[in-house]
């Protein structure tokens, strides 16, 4: 089966359809888009400069809350505290991986190099262990 390949574009600082290389690791996609689509959050945790909930528009059609939260951490100090959020927000957005029997397993990782914030995602899948690297805020 041939997917479409989503690739993270520094200067535009989004994904976007990988056009070079439109067939690729289809799961390294769907792991993207789970943290970076901005999930809708609740009131409560709203930053005080925000106004928006923000939230998946497709999530309207079935009532499900697809991505992470992420992105309440945008304007957040460096600390030891935002890289266990920071967690508790991926293995969120990525439960339903596991749900769905795509991955059996998941592994986390958080931490700065150079005040950028990295996440490393270990998954197992019935083909194997794979290894994502993520930076964010780069």
């Amino acid at each position: 089966m041939k997917d479409i390949i989503f690739k993270y574009d520094k200067e535009q600082k989004c994904f976007d359809i990988d056009l070079e290389n439109p067939i690729g690791d289809s799961l390294y996609s769907r792991i993207s888009l789970l943290l970076f689509t901005n999930a809708r959050c609740e009131k409560y945790e709203l930053p005080l400069q925000e106004k928006s909930r923000r939230g998946f528009w497709a999530d309207s059609l079935d009532k499900s809350n697809t991505g992470s939260k992420l992105w309440l951490l945008d304007r957040a100090k460096i600390s030891g505290n935002i890289l266990d959020t920071a967690k508790s927000y991926c293995y969120q957005a990525l439960e339903i991986l596991i749900n769905e029997g795509v991955i059996s397993d998941l592994k986390i990782e958080t931490y700065f190099a150079n005040k950028i914030m990295v996440i490393e995602i270990l998954v197992n899948t019935l083909n194997g262990s794979k290894k994502y690297s993520y930076n964010v805020g780069d």
